[in-house]
């Protein structure tokens, strides 16, 4: 004001933030801290809020980096690398099916964008390395199989195997039962 400085009180003096993204072409704040992810625009008015509910329970973060498609990643304190998908509207968490294996992530820790749109977060043991145009959002659903099915304590067989099993009629002294099952999962 007048060529000088002045402080001015945002939303951003009431919440508990560790760290801020201003990306220039949509002329939004992006705002990391404990247990939530917001999008502010230019005026401080909030645009995105993701919460608890979304999958932040128990996480601060602690440091962002947009993507290409203006996606924010994101690393935690507890070790995870997660995404905004703006256009989803959903988080996405790495896991060793993404080739990631959780590593300590310190505050504001290392992290940049490459000019072939890579993202790179160092770790306490390494960086990790990240192509987003390679991320796989979605994976088929694990399978679930029956392994055994116990009777009144006693493991039945059955020649077709239980999970070809259309009906079991039992007596009424068979009450009691407990089915064993398995998964599988090919990523």
């Amino acid at each position: 004001e007048n060529g000088n400085w002045r402080q001015v009180n945002t939303p951003l003096d009431e919440v508990s933030w560790y760290c801020i993204y201003f990306d220039v072409e949509d002329q939004t704040f992006w705002v990391g801290g404990v247990e939530f992810l917001r999008e502010y625009q230019k005026d401080f008015r909030v645009k995105t809020i993701v919460e608890n509910e979304a999958g932040l329970k128990s996480v601060d973060i602690l440091s962002l980096l947009p993507d290409k498609s203006h996606n924010i990643w994101f690393n935690t304190g507890n070790g995870l690398l997660m995404m905004w998908d703006k256009a989803a509207q959903r988080l996405i968490r790495l896991s060793e099916k993404d080739g990631y294996t959780r590593q300590v992530f310190g505050w504001n820790n290392p992290r940049v964008r490459d000019s072939y749109g890579n993202l790179y977060f160092a770790g306490d043991e390494g960086v990790e390395v990240i192509n987003p145009s390679m991320l796989q959002k979605q994976y088929a659903p694990s399978q679930i199989y029956f392994r055994s099915l116990e009777i009144n304590d006693s493991i039945r067989h059955f020649p077709a195997g239980i999970n070809e099993l259309k009906e079991l009629s039992l007596p009424y002294y068979q009450n009691t039962f407990a089915l064993a099952t398995g998964s599988i999962d090919y990523y």
